[in-house]
This record gives structure tokens, sequence and C-alpha cells, in this order.
């Protein structure tokens, strides 16, 4: 049952890459999620709860039912999600990563020539099934998870199957002209090496530190490497930035703004928000940001204006709690070595992406794989565990 769980998050990602092939995608997560719940009943019941309440949602699943670009559907996924990837073993979350980017690399090849010419020439490219923003997430995101893999294999065949892999995926990243896509990735991982820094200088006793480190200059490498072969030098970084994309970040501040404001617009929207679509089209409209927008490009801003305070908190306290679990995970004596560095990265680059932008919403695999990593940072620490794959990640595992 685990081989076709995985099988079937492999064909949601390669869906995303075909014309028409959103409902495939969102039939195999819905699979996906399922499969790992029925698998996981024997040590969590509560999933048999999971598992009903995913078959009963199918028809709001795949045709994505309820208002843009969130609904009750997306929660259920990302928390569905969140609570059958707690507590995994480091082994499980590599074979995830490395899947992961593979799937992303093969639709990649599927589209080869067409993503090739939009990242030579410059020119925005997105999925036929997603926006650029999402794209972009996409791409992102499996190239930190292509990253996450590198960093737990130890075997050399790994690394030259998985290396191809993330430099496709920076690729892809580079033909979506997403700053976020690209520029959070190495911001991602220098932020997991700094919380991560008194574990890894254990780890450097222990001699493990040099195989990490290689890795984590990768996507700089890479990114360095695709400028090179398009001619720019480093003094037009500024220009390649371009002046248009300063004057949109400026103006998504404005956008910031807006939605700060929203629940301070009395008759108790404090407490509950002016919900989603008052938000966009009666108090944040183009007029007054000065942009046509239909979401916050912020997801907690986008909490906090739509449904108030009481909502905010509860989400602010779950955050709180994950990230306090991300710092014990880096600064922990006896170290947990290198898987509490690369479900950092992973955990920093979602978190990251969707303080600017919203690339997970209505696309059932990206809200899938959101809630499902960002449980990385609970990966299994103990000497038992439960899951039948699983074993201590006080030791580096190998396959």
């Amino acid at each position: 049952m685990e081989r076709v769980a995985e099988m079937a998050m492999v064909i949601a990602i390669v869906s995303l890459f075909q014309d028409g092939g959103s409902a495939l995608s969102a039939w195999a997560t819905t699979a996906w999620i399922t499969l790992e719940a029925l698998r996981q009943t024997r040590a969590l019941p509560w999933s048999w709860g999971i598992a009903t309440i995913l078959l009963l949602n199918i028809r709001g699943i795949v045709r994505g039912d309820g208002p843009q670009p969130v609904s009750h559907m997306d929660w259920v996924l990302i928390i569905s999600a969140f609570l059958l990837g707690f507590g995994r073993s480091g082994r499980a979350w590599r074979r995830t990563a490395a899947l992961t980017c593979a799937a992303c690399m093969l639709g990649v090849l599927l589209q080869g020539p067409v993503v090739w010419e939009f990242a030579w020439w410059g020119i925005e490219y997105k999925l036929p099934t997603l926006t650029q923003n999402q794209t972009a997430f996409l791409a992102g995101f499996c190239t930190v998870c292509g990253i996450q893999a590198l960093l737990l294999s130890r075997r050399r065949i790994w690394w030259l199957l998985l290396i191809p892999c993330v430099l496709g995926c920076l690729v892809l990243a580079r033909a979506t002209t997403s700053r976020a896509g690209l520029g959070l990735v190495p911001v991602s991982l220098v932020l997991a090496l700094a919380v991560n820094s008194r574990s890894l200088l254990w780890d450097w006793g222990r001699r493990r530190l040099r195989i990490a480190l290689p890795w984590l200059l990768l996507p700089l490498i890479g990114l360095a490497g695709l400028l090179h072969l398009w001619g720019v030098r480093w003094s037009q970084l500024t220009s390649l930035y371009g002046q248009e994309n300063v004057l949109s970040d400026l103006g998504r501040f404005n956008v910031y703004r807006c939605y700060l404001g929203l629940p301070f617009q009395g008759e108790n929207r404090l407490l509950y928000g002016v919900g989603y679509q008052n938000s966009w089209q009666k108090w944040c409209t183009a007029e007054v940001v000065g942009r046509p927008l239909s979401h916050a490009h912020n997801l907690l801003l986008q909490i906090w204006g739509d449904t108030g305070v009481i909502s905010s908190v509860l989400v602010l306290v779950c955050l709180g709690l994950m990230l306090r679990r991300l710092w014990q995970n880096g600064t922990g004596f006896p170290t947990k070595g290198l898987i509490g560095l690369a479900t950092s990265g992973t955990f920093l680059y979602l978190l990251g992406f969707n303080m600017v932008e919203l690339g997970m919403m209505k696309v059932p695999i990206l809200m899938g794989l959101f809630g499902y990593n960002l449980a990385s940072v609970f990966y299994s620490d103990k000497p038992f565990n439960p899951h039948p794959d699983s074993t201590s990640l006080s030791e580096p595992q190998t396959d």
C-alpha cells in the first residue's frame, strides 16, 4: 500500500504538467492521502476518521468547490495531510522528498522544449493547470525537496540521480520569472543553517558536516551557472530584477495595509473578519490598493482580514508551536543531525512562500504537500516508533 500511495503522489504532480490534467491530479491526491491514512490505521486509530472525511468530500476536492482562492476543502486537505505527516521517520521524509523532486523533473522533461525556451528568453511561464505563483511554488518547493533528499542520502548513486532533478526544478523556477520561486530557495537554506548551527557544529566533530555543506551551496551554484549560461553578468543583476518588479513589490505594501485594517471596520468584524468575498470585492478593491488582486498575497493577513482575531490567534498559536519545535530541533543536544537541517529548509520555504504569495491554494496536490511537509518539523526522534518503516534518527539513515 505504501508504494501505491507514493505512485499516486507522483501521478498527481506529473499530471499538473499536462493540459487538462487537474482532475486526474485531484483524484490522485485524494487516493494518495486516503491510502496514507489507511496504511497508518494500526498505529494511529484516528486515521480512519481522516480517510472517511476525505472519501465523503471527493467531489469537493476534485471540483474545487468554494470561493477562490480558499475554501473549507483547502483546510480539510491541509489538516489531513499535516496529521498524516506527523511523527514520520527520517527515512520516510527522505523518500518523500526524493520522489517529489523526481516527479517534478519528470514533468519538466515532458514539457522540456517549452520550459527551456521560456527559461532561456526570460518569458513568464506557467503550467497549463496552474497559475504563475502556483507554478513557482511547485518549482521552488521541489528544488528544496531535492536538496533535502541529497542531504539525507548516503549512497553516491542517489547524488547522481538527484542532482539533475534539482537543476531541472531550478530551470522551471527560472521559467516562471518568479522572485519568490528562485530567491527563497537559498534564503530558506541559509536560515535553516543558522537555526541548526549548534547541531551542525556538534556534527562536525562526528565528521558529518562535510557531507552537508556542499549540498547547501548547490542551489547557489546552479543559479550562478544558469545566469552565466544566459550571459548575465553580476553587474546586470539589478537590472535583471527589473524596475517593474520593484514597483510591484512596493505596491504590495498597499495590499498589506488594506488587509491589516479590515477587522477594524466595525460591526464585530474584529472577532469574525469581513469574509473572503467582501475582503477583495467590497473593501480592498483595485481602486483602493492600486492593483487588481483577489487575495492578500500573505497567508496570515488573509486569515486576519477574512476571519478576524479568533482564527488568527489559533493559527498563530499553532505556528508558534511549529517554530518552537524547529528551534528545538536545531539547538538540542544530543544533535538530531542532518534531518533537522533538511526538514528546516523545507519548512521555512513553505512558510516563506506563503508570506508573499498564496501558491498552494485550490490545487489539491499543492495543498496536500503543504500540510504534509509542515509536519516535517515533528519527525520522529525516538528509538521506537509504531510506524513499520520507522527507525531512530539519533544516527543517520542508510538504505
